[in-house]
């Protein structure tokens, strides 16, 4: 499964169970992210959430799940 690393300080947001992560949160705008599915994690590679990833928008992961266990 593909890897989606935010910013330090970018894991707020998510962690509060918003939905969506734009592009400027991620670690080189998450270049490199194919469509599908994606584990979330914090700059420091705790687990954040999973999401499906659209490389094509400034929404670049909107997020499905919260436990890690789940998927």
């Amino acid at each position: 499964m593909q890897e989606a690393r935010l910013l330090p300080g970018k894991e707020k947001l998510p962690l509060n169970r918003h939905p969506w992560v734009y592009s400027g949160a991620l670690a080189g705008d998450g270049a490199g992210l194919s469509a599908g599915l994606v584990a979330v994690r914090a700059a420091d590679g705790r687990f954040v959430a999973y999401g499906h990833c659209n490389p094509g928008s400034k929404i670049r992961v909107r997020l499905l799940e919260w436990r890690e266990k789940q998927v």
